[in-house]
């Protein structure tokens, strides 16, 4: 999402378009990226809006490579890789129509599934989670209705997105634990993804706290509007106090692990909703703090050097490795966003984003041709 859109986002939400400051630029970016409508790749994409378990995906299929061949026998359609993209905007703003054109250059290489997650404040934890596991159970179980080859799909997410891709591979993880059979995903993208939300105050939040794209405080606003439908659990969450009952365990330690230097000082008890008790601790929301990493995919994790985020997506390909998970790990010179706002075709291009969008295309070619 580009300057120009944030901007009319950012004024929009002053204008009366709703009660809500977040709903208000969810409105305003949805209606702005529909003034900018796409035709890149028109002549080589086919593209549709539909369903899958009841949630809207927008399905990317490159038309020239989903054909037979002339000297086919058969003209039946070749079944392509599938590559299901959770977007970002803090599980708040994202949506289909502002990663449109990210998607469209993606499917490039491979089919893309872009799932259109429900949105707080009106959704929350886990509703999001539960629309996009179905989404993954529903393609996994009907790909071939929408060309998809499910023995080589790949989930890729970046931001919020990154954390419900972690999450969903990690739950798809465990059920193909319990059913004794191997991986069901081919390997997961990462982007600078939200990977756990214990701490707030990792090195990475407070050298880079003040950021136009992401601050601290910004993000830690998005937490709260995910987990609890307002940005009442903002003092809370910066302060430590919703995980200061964790102090000492095994949870904590996690985040340490590679941090020395952290100061985290609870301050005093606060009374928090069962559900943001659950997240803290469970890997539907925090991936990071999962227990048990048997059965993650290969992983590709994209960090950025100058976001709030970089830390705790570190410790992530620290646990992998541990775990003896097969991980990929970059990090770039940049900020967070990049991926999407300075590749080719976005609106702040930048070596670095054209370097990393290049290494996910890359990686994906990889994955779904070994």
């Amino acid at each position: 999402m580009g300057p120009v859109i944030f901007f009319q986002a950012y004024i929009g939400s002053f204008v009366g378009l709703g009660e809500n400051y977040y709903s208000n630029m969810a409105t305003v970016l949805a209606f702005a990226s529909g003034l900018y409508k796409n035709n890149s790749y028109s002549d080589v994409l086919e593209i549709n809006d539909t369903e899958i378990f009841g949630v809207r995906v927008r399905i990317y299929k490159p038309v020239n490579k989903t054909k037979g061949s002339p000297e086919s026998k058969s003209n039946e359609e070749t079944l392509l890789p599938g590559v299901i993209y959770f977007h970002g905007g803090g599980w708040a703003i994202g949506s289909l129509e502002g990663y449109d054109d990210f998607c469209r250059r993606l499917a490039v290489s491979a089919q893309v599934i872009v799932v259109s997650s429900e949105q707080a404040p009106k959704y929350t934890y886990p509703i999001q989670f539960n629309d996009c596991y179905n989404v993954a159970v529903g393609l996994l179980n009907t790909g071939k209705d929408h060309g998809v080859d499910v023995t080589r799909v790949m989930l890729v997410g970046d931001s919020s997105g990154g954390n419900l891709a972690a999450a969903v591979s990690h739950y798809l993880a465990e059920v193909s634990e319990m059913h004794c059979r191997q991986n069901y995903l081919k390997a997961q993208i990462l982007i600078y993804p939200a990977l756990q939300f214990l701490d707030f105050n990792l090195p990475s939040y407070t050298t880079n706290a003040v950021n136009d794209i992401l601050s601290q405080e910004e993000h830690v606003k998005f937490v709260s509007l995910y987990l609890n439908g307002s940005t009442d659990l903002m003092e809370i969450l910066l302060s430590g106090n919703h995980s200061q009952h964790l102090l000492g365990t095994k949870y904590m330690g996690l985040l340490k692990k590679s941090t020395p230097g952290i100061s985290w000082l609870p301050q005093q008890k606060t009374t928090l909703p069962p559900v943001v008790l659950e997240a803290l601790t469970q890997s539907k929301a925090s991936p990071l703090i999962a227990e048990d990493l048997r059965g993650v995919p290969p992983t590709f994790v994209i960090t950025a050097n100058f976001d709030v985020l970089r830390d705790e997506g570190i410790l992530y390909v620290e646990r992998l490795q541990d775990a003896n998970i097969e991980v990929q790990h970059k990090n770039y010179q940049s900020f967070h966003g990049f991926v999407t706002l300075a590749a080719e075709g976005g609106p702040a291009r930048t070596d670095e984003g054209d370097e990393a969008f290049a290494d996910i295309v890359q990686y994906v070619k990889d994955m779904v041709s070994s």
